[in-house]
């Protein structure tokens, strides 16, 4: 791997891709050290051509998201880091629900979920993460999860083919789903919700934001709660007993 490779990779993509970018200011640790290069695509057709290019070159990869639950150390990533993030947000309504593309946030899309009249994503609008990340985890809150609303997903592999995902492919488990390990890259993701109230669906979000204000410390770095919940307990109350 080569300095001129790497320039070659920001000459084609200059607006997507930095060369030696720190990591601690895209991870909510506030931790990290530099990657080879950060490259954050603006669209699908981007993200293609990023990972079309790495694969030719043979360049490492490393896929995140939000960053909401990545600890990097101080000596960096020594990798290609392709961030799915906001700039990767588009969400076009659909006769199911939405169709959105995997870098909004978590919260960003519950609440365009509610000013569009459909429920179902309430319990995601205090999760700190990306929906693409939100899938790969089954990220849930409050008696909801991803799997209860996620119809289907668009990955895309290393390079840069679509493949397609129902929900029941993707085997969801607690905190875990079927593209885990795999060298897959969420992209687009058809969500099932619901008609419902927006009254209704702002005064849940309201109601979970404020549990999770007296619970955390939302003001400092942190990845949020990081516990998995034992069968028929709480983390929270086996830590405080011990």
């Amino acid at each position: 791997m080569t300095n001129e490779i790497l320039e070659q990779l920001q000459a084609e993509f200059p607006h997507a891709v930095r060369l030696g970018e720190l990591m601690q200011n895209h991870t909510s640790f506030r931790l990290g050290g530099p990657a080879l290069a950060l490259a954050i695509p603006n669209s699908i057709d981007e993200l293609k051509g990023i990972l079309a290019f790495c694969q030719e070159q043979q360049l490492p990869l490393f896929v995140m998201g939000n960053g909401s639950n990545l600890l990097v150390r101080d000596g960096g990533i020594r990798a290609v880091v392709v961030k799915i993030s906001g700039a990767m947000s588009t969400v076009v309504l659909t006769e199911q629900g939405m169709e959105a593309e995997a870098g909004i946030s978590l919260s960003a899309l519950a609440h365009t979920a509610v000013e569009a009249g459909l429920g179902g994503l309430e319990f995601a609008a205090g999760i700190p993460g990306s929906l693409g990340g939100g899938v790969i985890m089954n990220a849930g809150a409050y008696g909801g999860e991803m799997k209860d609303v996620v119809a289907h997903v668009i990955a895309l592999d290393y390079r840069g083919q679509e493949h397609r995902f129902d929900n029941e492919q993707l085997h969801f488990g607690y905190r875990k789903c079927a593209l885990q390990g795999q060298d897959l890259i969420v992209a687009q993701v058809g969500l099932r919700l619901r008609e419902q109230d927006p009254a209704i669906s702002r005064a849940l979000i309201i109601d979970y934001n404020e549990r999770r204000r007296s619970k955390q410390p939302l003001h400092l770095p942190s990845a949020g709660s990081v516990f998995k919940r034992p069968p028929g307990q709480f983390a929270g109350q086996l830590i405080e007993q011990a």
